[in-house]
């Protein structure tokens, strides 16, 4: 006969232990943070990297002057920026990445998008200049737009990959990936406030060139 203390007791953690595992859920701990950082870490230094530079950008809008006097360009360039990064966002599933190599290869060709953002904005009128008038004005946004695209191209591909990076695939991993892409996110706002804020005053000259 099985008792509380007998084979039948014996049994039940194992049958638990049959059933997790049927069910696919890992007894182990989840890792540490360290441990994803350093198998996330291109996920997080392109998530990095694209967040700051597009709030950078964004908060340059309102110092763009139309060459052609259209005192809505600051207008249109925003919402150029929020309707081609609510576009990149899906485009993720039409053609996602595959690799890290992709990832690291779009977000250094969206990032030189950037220099070439300011060279358009911030040459003064007296110099020479590539394109005059409305046709400036058009190439301007059509920079933003690109830069936008990718930059919710970029940040959902960040999140989408990540998961193929994990140390191990399981639940709780997922969501400490997770929260912790969270916070790379929220730090790159950070980063890139502090450098519009830089950018602003050394545009004003209170900054010594």
């Amino acid at each position: 006969r099985d008792t509380a203390f007998g084979p039948r007791a014996a049994r039940a953690p194992q049958a638990t232990a049959e059933i997790a595992e049927a069910q696919g859920e890992s007894t182990a701990p989840p890792p540490r943070y360290s441990a994803l950082c350093r198998s996330g870490w291109p996920c997080c230094a392109a998530l990095l990297v694209t967040v700051s530079s597009s709030m950078v950008v964004g908060a340059w809008f309102a110092r763009v002057r139309s060459r052609c006097g259209n005192e809505a360009l600051p207008q249109i360039l925003f919402y150029a920026r929020l309707l081609s990064d609510l576009c990149g966002r899906p485009f993720t599933l039409a053609a996602p990445l595959r690799s890290v190599a992709a990832l690291a290869v779009l977000t250094v060709l969206r990032l030189a998008l950037v220099p070439l953002f300011f060279a358009l904005t911030s040459t003064p009128d007296s110099e020479t200049q590539l394109l005059e008038g409305c046709a400036r004005d058009v190439l301007v946004v059509a920079v933003a737009a690109l830069i936008a695209f990718g930059s919710g191209f970029v940040v959902t591909s960040c999140y989408q990959l990540a998961e193929r990076l994990l140390p191990r695939d399981s639940e709780s991993c997922r969501a400490k990936q997770t929260k912790l892409l969270n916070v790379v996110c929220a730090a790159a706002v950070l980063l890139g406030l502090g450098a519009s804020v830089a950018d602003a005053r050394y545009a004003d000259g209170d900054v010594p060139r």
